[in-house]
């Protein structure tokens, strides 16, 4: 599918914080992300250092987000945050269709 013009996407979409919920790694294919609203039970790493080397790659490679119309917008503005119960999360401006 070619990459649509985001500037179109994003006066149909807003914008919410979402944590990386679950990464799935799949041979010679790009990774399947799954997203959760809240830092609690998100996806993450041990140290920060782990956390921020994956949010720097995420930043330089990006993931796009197939809306149900079926147009693609980017993920944006990746961060590292701390988890109550340990660990760090990655979280980043995850494209969500208006209603």
């Amino acid at each position: 599918m070619p990459i649509q013009d985001f500037s179109l996407i994003e006066a149909a979409t807003n914008p919410v914080r979402a944590y990386i919920g679950k990464i799935t790694e799949r041979k010679h294919k790009q990774a399947l992300y799954d997203f959760k609203e809240s830092v609690e039970g998100a996806w993450f790493w041990t140290t920060k250092e782990e956390a921020e080397s994956v949010r720097q790659f995420l930043s330089e490679v990006g993931i796009k987000v197939y809306l149900p119309s079926g147009n693609c917008a980017p993920c944006t503005d990746f961060c590292v945050e701390p988890r109550p119960e340990g660990g760090f999360a990655i979280s980043c401006e995850h494209p969500s269709v208006l209603n």
